[in-house]
């Protein structure tokens, strides 16, 4: 290729790079959230970082701009399979039998 093509490249202007938003939109009326989104929706919403839209918490609500977190023990629980625990119904852990599958909550600690 001819220099006057690397010329031309070089007299290019620089590209800007788009950094993405990253939004949660919520209802006003209850200050719920609605959906995550890094879209242009209509809408009310306000500007999260990465961590908290990777999050994906809609166990908070949004007040003055800010998300408060609803979970105010610092704890989750979760149920998940163990070896020892209740019985219960493979298809429903609603259904507590002698024979089935073991669950047992695990909780987590922020």
């Amino acid at each position: 290729m001819s220099d006057a093509f690397f010329e031309a490249l070089k007299n290019l202007p620089e590209q800007e790079t788009a950094t993405p938003e990253y939004r949660l939109y919520y209802d006003l009326e209850s200050c719920t959230p609605l959906f995550y989104s890094m879209e242009d929706e209509p809408g009310t919403y306000i500007v999260v970082n990465k961590d908290t839209y990777n999050q994906g918490n809609y166990h908070c609500r949004v007040e003055k701009g800010k998300i408060v977190n609803l979970n105010t023990t610092g704890t989750y629980r979760k149920l998940v399979p163990s070896n020892t625990g209740v019985t219960t119904h493979t298809d429903n852990v609603m259904i507590v039998t002698e024979t089935g599958k073991n669950w047992a909550l695990k909780t987590y600690e922020d």
